[in-house]
């Protein structure tokens, strides 16, 4: 700024009530620096990143004033959010979730942010032992998620959850949320295994839709027919 400028506001700030408000601020600017006019907005983010990471390993900072700063940031690039959010996941879990919380409300994330945010979300219900958000988490990612190996393996360890936490099944909701996956995962069936189908159908078991359940592992029969976990599911129809 012009220096006439710069020398009348120090005057002014030494009698004014805000004095202080307006230093903590000025720190504040100093530490973000400034865009270049060359810096890209990728540039920029991993700039901040970096701000962030010292944030967090500054000891001497109150927790607080931390958590205005990257809320600050995270409001003009919510990727901020999401990086805090995996900085702070094992120390702090229900700042990172509520971190996580505002990163998905934006619009104009990338699936694989997306991906990645609810994969991590899903990791700390799980550490929680919140079965039912655990499960929600699990079924958001696989339905951002772009690689199939990768929704496959979600459902396997949902199934394996369920049969682990028997008592987590207990309202239709919880079913809804596990039918709806297995809806999801039907969409890609010309590129499932009968492995895959046996997960589909342990979904929509799991929900309690037996006949759907059975109907699937058919379809695994079908590309396997000697496929172990399709033929338990069919046994259960037989028994």
């Amino acid at each position: 700024m012009p220096l006439a400028s710069r020398v009348y506001g120090e005057k002014k700030l030494k009698s004014s009530p805000y004095q202080y408000t307006v230093e903590d601020d000025i720190k504040l600017l100093h530490l973000l620096g400034a865009r270049q006019n060359t810096e890209t907005v990728q540039q920029a983010i991993e700039r901040l990143k970096l701000i962030v990471n010292g944030l967090i390993q500054n000891d001497s900072m109150p927790l607080a004033e931390k958590q205005n700063i990257i809320e600050y940031i995270g409001k003009k690039f919510p990727q901020i959010l999401l990086h805090a959010a995996f900085l702070l996941r094992t120390n702090h879990r229900n700042i990172s979730k509520n971190y996580l919380e505002l990163f998905l409300v934006n619009d104009d994330i990338c699936s694989e942010d997306k991906c990645f945010a609810w994969e991590l979300m899903a990791s700390i219900y799980h550490e929680e032992g919140d079965g039912t958000k655990y499960i929600h988490a699990k079924t958001q990612f696989s339905k951002s998620c772009s690689n199939l190996h990768d929704i496959s393996t979600s459902a396997n360890d949902i199934n394996r959850y369920i049969t682990e936490n028997r008592d987590i099944i207990d309202t239709l909701d919880k079913k809804r949320i596990l039918s709806s996956l297995a809806e999801y995962m039907e969409q890609f069936t010309s590129s499932w295994s009968a492995d895959d189908y046996s997960r589909i159908a342990w979904l929509y078991m799991n929900s309690g839709n037996l006949p759907k359940a059975v109907f699937v592992a058919q379809k695994g029969l079908e590309s396997d027919p000697d496929n172990a976990h399709c033929r338990k599911i069919i046994a259960r129809q037989e028994n």
